[in-house]
């Protein structure tokens, strides 16, 4: 392979998937959206604490009843990916990329979509865990650009590669670090995309398929 680049890091919501996980797993679990916007807004204009907007959100989606492994899956396996996601990856793996999805949602999704999709490597933002088949427990970082930038560190020095060796594909706000931290970022309309983005971005595509005239 002859190329500059060695690896490719995806975002997930709005980059691979077309929805947003965050949205679905809630109106999936049959709970208000309205309350979830609300609990966000709240974490990030400092009224609640990230560890009491964490239990809020675990007890709205347990008020439910549906909060478990089985349906969470089922949220994940009803949410489409992006057109092209599979052919794209399955050139870049052809191309001898080593590839990676860094993303914000929660890691049960991103394992799922790493495996859906063939790709060995993943990191998440949140977590969820379930014993006997029942939500357990969840946590998250409201600060999921710097945690974004902190997997990216720890996947560099896992596979001995430079930033500048990496691609990152993203759409949202939550993507700058890892991309001012490469110059080689490229973002990818979503319907989502952070126009801010766009302005640090090398590149900027509609659709995941045009990555193959570029890597």
């Amino acid at each position: 392979m002859t190329t500059m680049f060695k690896a490719v890091i995806f975002d997930l919501d709005g980059t691979l998937a077309s929805l947003l996980s965050w949205n679905r797993i809630t109106e999936g679990l049959g709970v208000s959206l309205k309350k979830h916007r609300d609990l966000y807004h709240e974490l990030t204009d400092g009224s609640l604490s990230q560890e009491e907007a964490d239990k809020a959100l675990f007890d709205l989606w347990v008020s439910g009843g549906k909060a478990t492994k089985e349906n969470f899956l089922s949220i994940f396996r009803e949410m489409p990916l992006r057109s092209g996601a599979k052919d794209t990856v399955s050139y870049l793996v052809n191309k001898g990329y080593k590839l990676c999805i860094i993303t914000g949602a929660v890691n049960l999704y991103a394992r799922y979509s790493a495996d859906t999709l063939g790709i060995e490597r993943w990191f998440a933002n949140a977590e969820v865990a379930f014993d006997n088949n029942a939500l357990t427990h969840f946590k998250s970082d409201m600060r999921q650009d710097e945690k974004k930038l902190e997997q990216f560190k720890q996947y560099l020095e896992e596979e001995n590669l430079e930033a500048k060796d990496c691609v990152p594909v993203g759409d949202s706000w939550n993507d700058h670090k890892i991309f001012e931290a490469t110059g080689n970022g490229i973002a990818i309309k979503s319907g989502y995309e952070d126009p801010e983005l766009e302005k640090i971005a090398w590149k900027v595509i509609n659709e995941l398929p045009e990555l193959k005239d570029i890597l």
